[in-house]
């Protein structure tokens, strides 16, 4: 006696062998255009790959932009506020004097907000810096108050930093970083050596530790540039005691908003004293523009995997 499937299963196993069938003649259509047509198909995976390949690039791209502004930012401090002196001409004064950051400024705000546990004034060009041997263009030289190391979270790594009285006389004192060190002296210390700043003679006290890669050479920040006291480079530089920007280290970066807002209080009426009504304050929060770099640089990495995903599935 045979013995007969219940008709579900029937049903069931018709439908798989159906599908297996279809399956089979779909992979036999597929091997023989393969087969006929093989300069096609090359083409079009070749294609295909490469556009892939591209959209991966992109990718790759926008993250290691992420990435190295993220190292720029972090290079100078994430955790601060800085502030800026826009000059413009106002239109309700458009005679009024131009708007100055003073190094009195940064003393204010330190005493007034509470916020802050650290604080710097920076001024600073650009230019040739060379020795007797060798020169190298388009250096930065920053000049900074005392503290500015600390605030920076930069270190010498052979020599000091600045003296105390060096900050307050303006001293003609330089402290190298480790790139820009590396360049001008390659074979003999920088210690106690001079260099000249345009014209102007400095002696090397110190060198920084790296911030970038050492072994790549790859020079982040201060690497490239050097360091002079503020009153230095006011007199030499300058011509004037302004500062170029202030930086204030924040105790906690939950407060950014409120200090950044408390700051701004207590520039304003000393602006007003002094008359200065042709510019405005920059207040910067480093925090926050850390999150909008990355929100930006995330969308852009989304839209290109998108658009790529739709150019080729």
């Amino acid at each position: 006696m045979v013995r007969r499937l219940p008709r579900t299963q029937s049903r069931r196993r018709s439908t798989l062998v159906g599908f297996a069938v279809l399956a089979r003649n779909i992979l036999g259509e597929a091997l023989a255009s393969l087969k006929h047509r093989r300069l096609q198909a090359a083409l079009s995976s070749f294609g295909i790959a490469t556009g892939i390949a591209a959209v991966v690039l992109l990718v790759s791209i926008v993250s290691g932009l992420h990435r190295y502004a993220l190292t720029q930012i972090g290079a100078v401090g994430g955790n601060e506020i800085q502030v800026t002196a826009q000059q413009q001409r106002s239109t309700r004064d458009p005679q009024g004097f131009p708007l100055t950051l003073r190094t009195a400024d940064l003393d204010a705000v330190l005493a007034a907000v509470d916020h802050f546990d650290l604080g710097m004034a920076e001024n600073g060009t650009f230019g040739i810096v060379r020795t007797a041997r060798k020169a190298s263009q388009g250096v930065q030289v920053r000049g900074i108050t005392e503290r500015g190391f600390d605030m920076l979270n930069l270190q010498a790594e052979r020599g000091r930093t600045f003296l105390e009285r060096e900050y307050v006389e303006g001293a003609r004192v330089a402290v190298l970083g480790a790139a820009l060190a590396a360049d001008l002296f390659v074979q003999e210390s920088p210690i106690g050596q001079t260099i000249f700043i345009g014209e102007w003679p400095f002696q090397v006290v110190g060198v920084l530790a790296w911030v970038g890669d050492p072994v790549a050479m790859d020079a982040v920040g201060p690497d490239g540039g050097l360091m002079i006291p503020f009153n230095a480079c006011a007199a030499a530089f300058r011509g004037n005691d302004q500062a170029q920007v202030l930086r204030m280290r924040l105790t906690s970066v939950d407060v950014a908003a409120e200090a950044a807002a408390q700051t701004r209080a207590v520039l304003e009426p000393r602006r007003r004293l002094r008359g200065e009504t042709s510019g405005e304050y920059q207040v910067m929060n480093a925090i926050e523009r850390v999150k909008e770099l990355t929100l930006v640089l995330t969308g852009l990495k989304i839209a290109v995997a998108l658009v790529g995903s739709r150019e080729y599935l």
